[in-house]
């Protein structure tokens, strides 16, 4: 075969591109290690709650107010939920959660433009810290919310977000957490977390990725309706005027979705899609 004046160099310049992106990546990572200190690699610190080979993952869209209730009645699992539910779920109490997913910079947000946001996570910590059963609180490595209750155990999880590595060195990254795949959803940290506990089976519920479902024009201006289970009434304005920003969230969670499902197969998990209205198809639906 001969030389290809345009595949040859297009190639090439592919792998320079990738190159400079490891490159970068990787300065990144050790500024942040020696700011923020090296996250938990190890899963020992948490794996002691672990009490069956199935996990519940309970994330917050809209479809998951016609699901609660048949979720509450799963049997030999554990559970896991995140952000808000605790504070506005009665489920919270009745399914006492192994595990609880605070990945998300609205929850430390102090000047956050809506006081709501504000006086909520306030009213988090408040019931967090009333829980009577042992769980662990999964957090951003370099935020706390502060949390007094001795049934909580705070683990730290990276936030280096990764995409075009090696398979073999992103799932070495993966399973000392190190590294997690580029998203805009805690759910995919939950996933991440449940593969690398060792669970076989993880039933996923609440991942609908529906947003783009409440975008609307009015007056030649586009707004997004973001929905929740715990507040259908409230509709926040999560991207006002960035229809790419949508998009953009959209695209990469989905893409971690797929990258998480390659990383459970090596691991011989089986993840579940049991949302019944949900754009995930990366996990066999259930």
């Amino acid at each position: 075969m001969g030389y290809n004046e345009k595949l040859y160099p297009a190639i090439a310049d592919r792998a320079f591109k990738r190159f400079l992106w490891v490159e970068a990546w990787f300065f990144e990572f050790i500024v942040g290690l020696v700011r923020y200190g090296i996250p938990c690699t190890s899963t020992k610190k948490y794996e002691f709650l672990k009490r069956n080979d199935s996990l519940v993952i309970i994330a917050n869209g809209p479809s998951i107010s016609g699901q609660i209730e048949a979720i509450s009645q799963s049997k030999n699992c554990d559970f896991a939920c995140m952000n808000y539910f605790p504070l506005y779920s009665e489920y919270f109490d009745k399914l006492k959660p192994q595990y609880y997913f605070g990945t998300d910079v609205m929850l430390y947000d102090k000047k956050h433009p809506d006081p709501g946001k504000v006086k909520a996570t306030k009213d988090l910590r408040e019931i967090m810290n009333q829980i009577n059963w042992n769980m662990i609180a999964f957090m951003y490595r370099d935020e706390s919310l502060l949390l007094e209750n001795k049934k909580i155990k705070e683990i730290r999880l990276t936030n280096y977000m990764i995409d075009g590595v090696y398979s073999r060195f992103r799932g070495f990254l993966f399973d000392h957490n190190l590294a997690v795949p580029e998203t805009r959803t805690v759910a995919v940290y939950a996933i991440q977390t449940g593969i690398r506990l060792g669970y076989k089976k993880i039933y996923v519920y609440g991942v609908d990725m529906s947003q783009h479902e409440g975008v609307r024009i009015e007056k030649n201006k586009l707004s997004n309706e973001d929905i929740h289970f715990y507040d259908p009434d409230k509709k926040e304005n999560a991207y006002k005027n960035d229809f790419v920003g949508i998009c953009e969230a959209n695209f990469f969670s989905l893409k971690s979705f797929r990258t998480l499902n390659k990383y459970a197969n090596k691991k011989g998990c089986k993840v579940y899609n049991c949302s019944n209205h949900s754009y995930v198809d990366a996990f066999d639906r259930k």
